[in-house]
């Protein structure tokens, strides 16, 4: 393939967020292959979480990094703003998928491959990889394929007790520490005091089901004095509608579109309404209270841990709750500033470290 070519003969390689190259002197760093992926079907939370751990290989340990993708040019094209990216042709039904990753592996020289996918690699095609040498970590990953890895990531959510781990021999970090998060995260402030209060609405990089607009429409009756901020992502197709609903609605809001600044945005919120995943993990290391709609009976599962430590409530997947529901608790929270400040006491409890830099440093030790 000609994409392995020119990284194989690649000996200059730019480092994202810096004005240096690297050159051959450097190459002896550790060599970390990153494949994941982001589409309007799957949404962008992977690939935002690998770029910020991307990010911190490379500035606390020197690594190299590059990223291996299967799907959607948005992703893609999301990633390529900072790194190499070896692409697949999985267009033909021919496609290969574990003799893609083993060609990726080899022209990246990688020494520690991390997946972020679940997308059907097995137990048998990882021990195809690991026989090339590689160390294997893997995020948050429910298949098979874990049993496989050398060390693995997750939450602490209910999943890990329910998984069967016959076989595994790798480290396993569970816990609120191990949540890959980018630091801008951590970067606290004083909530402030809101004569308007802001709700913000964030359903996740692409939104595929419009819950954006769902939720628009709920809140239309509402009599509060509140404002909407409402975070689009890169994948968003129905901001006409939106913005339709919206005037319809005379609801007062500000848009964004996959702005730079999320943490700064979602920090100037009273609370938040958001679809499960990635979001709620940023939400709650900031100490926003959220309300939470799930897209799955999995993300409702895993959505619990964050109503059992009390900085959310869950109202269930998007297609069955209770709309009338949402309206009371949105109602209840705007009207309980006491409540709101309990809520965000107990999540700022949650995550005590950097992230980043524990998951970083434990990924490092499979050099040793």
């Amino acid at each position: 393939m000609q994409v392995i070519k020119i990284v194989l003969d690649c000996i200059q390689l730019w480092i994202p967020f810096k004005d240096t190259i690297m050159t051959k002197a450097m190459l002896s760093s550790p060599s970390v292959l990153i494949r994941c992926d982001g589409s309007k079907d799957i949404g962008f939370g992977h690939v935002f979480r690998c770029l910020a751990l991307a990010g911190e290989l490379i500035k606390s340990h020197n690594c190299r990094v590059v990223f291996a993708m299967r799907e959607s040019e948005v992703g893609i094209k999301l990633v390529k703003k900072y790194y190499d990216v070896i692409p697949s042709d999985s267009s033909s039904g021919d496609f290969n998928y574990e003799q893609w990753l083993v060609q990726c592996i080899k022209a990246s020289t990688s020494d520690i491959l991390i997946l972020d996918v679940r997308d059907g690699l097995n137990e048998q095609n990882m021990k195809t990889l690991r026989s090339l040498g590689v160390k294997i970590v893997t995020i948050d990953d429910p298949e098979e394929k874990r049993i496989q890895s050398d060390m693995a990531f997750y939450p602490p959510i209910p999943q890990i007790q329910e998984y069967s781990w016959a076989g595994f021999k790798g480290d396993l970090f569970v816990g609120w520490d191990y949540v890959v998060l980018r630091k801008e995260y951590f970067e606290r402030k004083n909530r402030q005091q809101y004569k308007i209060k802001n709700i913000l609405v964030a359903m996740g990089g692409s939104d595929n089901l419009n819950l954006t607009q769902m939720v628009v429409s709920i809140l239309a009756p509402l009599e509060h004095d509140y404002s909407l901020n409402i975070l689009l992502g890169p994948g968003y197709q129905y901001v006409s509608e939106l913005k339709n609903t919206l005037d319809q609605a005379h609801i007062k809001n500000e848009i964004f579109v996959n702005p730079n600044n999320v943490a700064e945005i979602m920090s100037k919120s009273f609370f938040a309404i958001a679809s499960f995943g990635v979001t709620a993990y940023e939400l709650a290391a900031l100490g926003i209270p959220s309300i939470l709609v799930s897209i799955s009976a999995d993300h409702l599962k895993s959505a619990s841990i964050f109503s059992e430590e009390g900085v959310s409530i869950n109202i269930g997947e998007y297609s069955t709750f209770d709309k009338n529901q949402l309206l009371m608790e949105v109602n209840r929270l705007l009207g309980n500033p006491k409540l709101i400040e309990e809520m965000s006491g107990s999540a700022l409890k949650l995550f005590k470290s950097n992230n980043l830099q524990l998951i970083s440093e434990a990924i490092m030790t499979l050099m040793n």
